[in-house]
């Protein structure tokens, strides 16, 4: 048995007069009663999740922020609080709060990541999004076919069009947006916009210049490594259509080497060390010293540990398939 405090909304209240019929009810739980049918579910008062999706397409440092809460329906007996039912949608007691210790309170205040007027501004950028993607769809005749095998043609005129108002396509906007199709589609040319071979594409790279890359190896050991570059090649790697060919000199080699990078990627400009402190525990005891993780292997936190590392030092990467923009 798991037991543990959650926070519970009170969608609907019953209440029992008779001790015998709340008697039969506590030993019914698992019975259908339509009083329970489409109640309980979870919930989340943030303005930034406007579907399941938006929470979905948050990385793991955003997720973190969001506050969930349970919807529940308040059992009385004799004008007392018993316990709370959260039926997840079905019509029985599939989940039952105890109240014990509780606090009750009448309203409560949930502290938005966005500010109002932020709000407001994003909320103008998605509809003039959903208006353009409109317009396409009508000019370009592609109302059955803009998802699928004319995608690219309406991702192109999009991209214009978004550039001619300008608006750069964000996470931020796109929770915003009403129309549940348009979402799912945008979250979809987001990733593509800001996936590893358009970025690299608009990176800047130069042939000869120095870089430090940061990502998690195949084994999950997290990398740092100073390399100087020399050239790109956009391709596919194993079951990846999204990936690079990267060739460069590593430090201290003299012959070029290449690695396929196809996931989380980091890339600052010039040669960065990373102190040992900000991913690992460092103790120095007694003439020894101690090294240990801070992490499991691959634990994408550690991205979260170097950028913030590298944000206090006034380096920002040049390319950040890890948290895009």
């Amino acid at each position: 048995m798991i037991i543990s405090n959650e926070d519970v909304k009170i969608t609907k209240e019953i209440h029992f007069n008779n001790a015998d019929a709340y008697e039969n009810f506590g030993n019914m739980l698992m019975t259908n009663f339509d009083f329970l049918k489409e109640t309980g579910g979870s919930f989340t008062e943030d303005k930034r999740i406007n579907s399941y999706l938006d929470y979905d397409m948050m990385d793991e440092l955003e997720k973190r922020t969001v506050k969930w809460f349970r919807k529940g329906v308040a059992v009385y007996s004799d004008g007392k609080l018993m316990f709370v039912v959260d039926a997840q949608g079905y019509s029985y007691a599939r989940y039952v709060g105890l109240v014990e210790g509780c606090e009750i309170k009448k309203t409560v205040e949930h502290r938005q990541a966005i500010k109002e007027d932020d709000l407001n501004k994003l909320i103008t950028k998605a509809d003039i999004l959903e208006n353009i993607s409109s317009s396409i769809i009508e000019e370009l005749d592609l109302s059955k076919t803009w998802k699928n095998e004319c995608w690219k043609a309406y991702k192109n005129e999009f991209k214009k069009k978004m550039q001619l108002a300008n608006i750069s396509l964000s996470k931020s906007i796109i929770q915003q947006i009403e129309i549940p199709e348009l979402k799912q589609n945008l979250y979809k040319l987001l990733v593509e916009v800001e996936g590893i071979q358009e970025q690299f594409e608009h990176g800047d790279l130069k042939k000869g210049e120095k870089y430090t890359l940061c990502y998690i190896s195949d084994l999950g050991s997290f990398i740092t490594q100073q390399i100087t570059f020399d050239s790109f090649a956009s391709t596919k790697y194993a079951q990846y259509e999204n990936a690079v060919k990267l060739v460069f000199k590593p430090q201290n080699k003299r012959k070029l080497y290449y690695n396929y990078f196809y996931s989380d990627l980091l890339i600052f400009k010039g040669w960065h060390e990373l102190p040992e402190n900000v991913l690992n525990n460092v103790k120095e005891s007694k003439g020894f010293l101690t090294i240990s993780s801070k992490y499991h292997s691959c634990d994408k936190q550690q991205f979260d540990e170097v950028l913030n590392y590298f944000k206090t030092e006034g380096i920002e990467p040049i390319i950040n398939t890890y948290r895009t923009n």
